[in-house]
């Protein structure tokens, strides 16, 4: 299967118009400074490495202007963490979060078919919480139809749907619209599994 890292995957959701923190790789301090000036706000800083709970053992800080995220990608590029050394960190702006959703695509092993996972909460190891992750099998023939859709969320206790917005596959529609469903249900990106959590 292939790894992505996190900039690398927020790139090909930038590529079909989904929206991304303003942001780009560093692989120097130097380089980390001059991103966060052109930002120009408060900022966090991610190491780039194939592992969840960065946060909890030091990979991804938060930094109050361009010389503090200097400083902080100079004590987090070169080190190890796990088994991976931090060749790259992400510097990207920090934002307020709303709302918060986990939604993976992957591949069910035993159903051999795509599936969806929706949850309100997010964080390392959510989709291993027993009762925390809200599964629908997709039909690859069909796609996601618009009452799985709507069955997902109200399972997952997502709640005011016709108010509810995401950024799927390109644009931001209403969730559970069903002409979109029908237009873009073959759309799905080339990889067997595609999960970003952008707080990992």
């Amino acid at each position: 299967m292939s790894r992505l890292h996190e900039y690398q995957g927020k790139a090909l959701l930038r590529e079909v118009g989904i929206r991304t923190p303003v942001g780009e790789p560093a692989s120097t301090p130097d380089e980390a400074q001059n991103i966060a000036e052109g930002i120009d706000c408060q900022v966090v800083v991610k190491a780039q490495i194939w592992m969840t709970g960065r946060a909890e053992v030091g990979g991804i800080r938060f930094a109050k202007g361009p010389a503090e995220t200097r400083d902080v990608a100079a004590e987090m590029l070169g080190t190890t963490i796990g088994h991976f050394t931090v060749d790259k960190v992400l510097v990207e702006e920090k934002l307020e979060v709303a709302q918060e959703l986990y939604v993976a695509i992957l591949v069910d092993d035993e159903a051999q078919a795509p599936t969806v996972l929706l949850s309100t909460k997010g964080g390392t190891g959510v989709e291993e919480v027993e009762g925390g992750v809200t599964r629908e099998i997709i039909d690859i023939r069909d796609g996601l139809r618009c009452s799985q859709a709507i069955a997902l969320a109200q399972k997952a206790n997502v709640l005011q749907l016709h108010q509810f917005h995401v950024l799927f596959l390109g644009r931001s529609v209403k969730v559970f619209d069903p002409a979109y469903f029908r237009t873009t249900r073959h759309r799905l990106l080339p990889f067997p599994e595609f999960e970003q959590d952008p707080r990992r």
